[in-house]
């Protein structure tokens, strides 16, 4: 703390307290005119002082002057009366001389003390000329006077007796403690400052802040190399004028955060978040955090690398997912609201129908999306090497266990999604496991007897009705309910007809890119073909023909011979008996007859020669079987 004083007598009373509380404190007498205690305050600024002490006047103008705490130790009604009644003693008329702000009952002093009080006021901004023409002005009316140095040095001039008001001790030593508490929440309140800025200036982001005003406030290292601005520089001015890509204005404006928003900086792209900043009810300012779009996607390269490494991430959202057909689009829309949640799904679906696709859409699509997607075939293991690899297992529990130990499925899972596929086909022992897990959302690993809290989104997919399984005792009821929660039904592709041609052309465009092969085309009579086969192994069949296909055929455009020479005929020509001839057999029987005919006619794309022999008949008695037209 500083602690200017007016006069020598305050000067040691104050360095008597301060060596009393083994306080410390840079003391100085300014007797002169304001000015001087102003040059006084600059220099002890420059020495690190955070509070000054001073008296009347003074303080008023170093409040103006600077931005540290001043006190004003005062003149108080008890320190005029002791000099008034000090100064009676030379004369009845007594002239007050204090600055304007102070404030004394005339009429109080002149009954106490039976004297004619004349008070003078000087002004803060008056100088030595004005102040020596206000007490001269009173001259003639005084016979002493009371005030401070200045005034005793005038009124000294022309001869007149001066006393000097001196503050209290007790005054003094209540504004030295209320400065030592200044200057301790001052030091605490660096020190938090200082570890802030620590922080944000190693931190991997970029943090601009702004007072109530758009004033730059905080500009980190990160800041000052997108915007290429020293902080020294763009510390106290106005954001909107030095930062015009930040909206800080807006922000503030609107009291409500920007997020996310990408902003194109010279060279660079960021993405900014600006929050207006509350202090109480009232808003203090606005802070901007961003990061270069650059290094987002470098991070998240790294993360998924990682997770790629081990297996554990989902590669599929939503927009990945095949519509074109009123059904699937149902699904997409229940798989956005599913996502949002983290209650238990059940995927049912046919062998090759996208099960798992589904699963990572949701989760990609959840706030678990950073976290490990976790996937496991259950019926692709034995129960228990399932049980070991679900929960996990200690050091020893089994021959042939991995020393140390090894975490289960769940336990990598955690905070992330673990996906059940062919959950059907697990055992009696493992369903009753998996319902404690999902009961408990805790894991205890085999061998172990430690419980371990599990954060998990389960989703479990399967081709078997388990409605059907429940009632023939062959999967558990309570588990079916826990992992019935909420279901997604996945229509067969001979159900969805209406997305296969878009199915071909992904996967046509796909995999020639993956086989480095040109792109090619599907006739439109190809195309028909395969999209009136059932496909009994659903989208995972298709996609595997597709590639058969564009591998296999060397011509630009695959015809509808490529891929009926392809097909697989060893059960007749595929598709035909279930979806191209549709026979009502409640007909006559010519126009069943005829209708065979005509089906068979229009499979074999209008070919008298094929359709005679998929018929087994002449081209003569097709021709006159056959609608003349045709």
């Amino acid at each position: 703390m500083g602690i200017i004083c007016p006069n020598e007598t305050i000067a040691e009373i104050a360095n008597n307290i301060l060596a009393s509380s083994n306080e410390k404190a840079v003391v100085v007498v300014s007797t002169g005119p304001i000015e001087e205690a102003v040059s006084i305050a600059y220099v002890m600024i420059d020495k690190g002082v955070e509070v000054i002490i001073t008296r009347s006047a003074t303080a008023v103008k170093l409040k103006e002057s600077f931005n540290i705490p001043v006190l004003d130790m005062g003149i108080k009604t008890i320190d005029i009366l002791k000099a008034v009644k000090k100064a009676s003693s030379y004369g009845k008329r007594v002239g007050i001389i204090v600055y304007d702000d102070i404030i004394f009952s005339v009429n109080t002093i002149k009954y106490m003390l039976e004297v004619d009080a004349i008070p003078i006021f000087f002004n803060v901004n008056d100088t030595i000329e004005e102040k020596e023409d206000k007490i001269h002005e009173k001259l003639a009316d005084i016979d002493v006077g009371v005030g401070g140095s200045i005034a005793i040095a005038i009124l000294a001039k022309y001869g007149i007796k001066g006393i000097l008001i001196e503050s209290e001790i007790e005054s003094i030593r209540q504004i030295i403690n209320e400065a030592k508490t200044i200057v301790e929440f001052t030091q605490l309140e660096k020190q938090r400052v200082q570890e802030l800025s620590t922080i944000f200036n190693y931190t991997h982001e970029g943090v601009v802040t702004v007072d109530k005003n758009g004033m730059i406030k905080f500009f980190n290292g990160l800041a000052e190399k997108v915007f290429k601005k020293q902080s020294s520089l763009v510390i106290g001015k106005r954001a909107g004028e030095l930062l015009p890509q930040l909206c800080f204005s807006e922000v503030m404006a609107a009291k409500e955060p920007s997020i996310d928003e990408i902003i194109t900086v010279g060279d660079n792209t960021i993405v900014s978040t600006i929050i207006p900043l509350k202090t109480g009810d009232e808003f203090a300012g606005a802070i901007c955090l961003f990061q270069e779009s650059s290094k987002i996607q470098g991070m998240e390269g790294k993360i998924r690398l990682k997770l790629n490494e081990k297996g554990y991430l989902a590669k599929y959202t939503i927009s990945d997912i095949i519509t074109g057909c009123e059904q699937m689009e149902n699904v997409v829309n229940f798989l956005s609201i599913y996502s949002k949640v983290n209650s238990t799904i059940l995927i049912m679906g046919e062998t090759g129908t996208g099960k798992e696709i589904v699963a990572q859409s949701i989760h990609n699509a959840s706030l678990r999306a950073t976290m490990p997607f976790v996937a496991i075939n259950c019926g692709a293991l034995p129960d228990n090497l399932l049980e070991s690899e679900l929960f996990g297992y200690e050091d020893g529990a089994f021959t042939g266990a991995k020393k140390g130990g090894k975490p289960g499925l769940f336990e990598i899972a955690h905070g992330g999604t673990i996906f059940l596929d062919e959950i059907g086909e697990i055992s009696e022992k493992v369903q009753l496991n998996l319902l404690r897990v999902l009961e408990e959302k805790q894991v205890m690993r085999i061998g172990g007897n430690k419980l371990t809290h599990v954060d998990v989104r389960v989703i479990c997919a399967t081709n078997k009705n388990l409605k059907e399984e429940v009632k023939k005792k062959a999967f558990r009821e309570d588990l079916f309910y826990r992992l019935n929660v909420l279901a997604i039904k996945i229509p067969p592709l001979r159900q969805r007809k209406e997305s296969i041609r878009l199915f071909i052309d992904y996967f046509v465009t796909k995999l020639c890119a993956e086989n480095n092969i040109r792109i090619k085309s599907i006739s439109n009579r190809a195309a028909e073909y395969l999209v009136n086969y059932d496909w009994p192994g659903n989208v995972r069949e298709l996609q595997n023909f597709i590639e058969r296909l564009i591998v296999s055929v060397h011509r630009h455009t695959i015809d509808i011979d490529d891929v009926r020479s392809l097909m697989d005929i060893e059960n007749e020509t595929p598709g035909a008996p279930h979806s191209v001839i549709n026979i009502n057999i409640a007909r006559e029987y010519k126009e069943i007859e005829k209708e065979i005919l005509n089906s068979a006619f229009n499979f074999a794309d209008k070919n008298h020669t094929r359709t005679s022999k998929m018929l087994n008949i002449s081209r003569a008695t097709l021709w006159r079987k056959l609608d003349k037209k045709q």
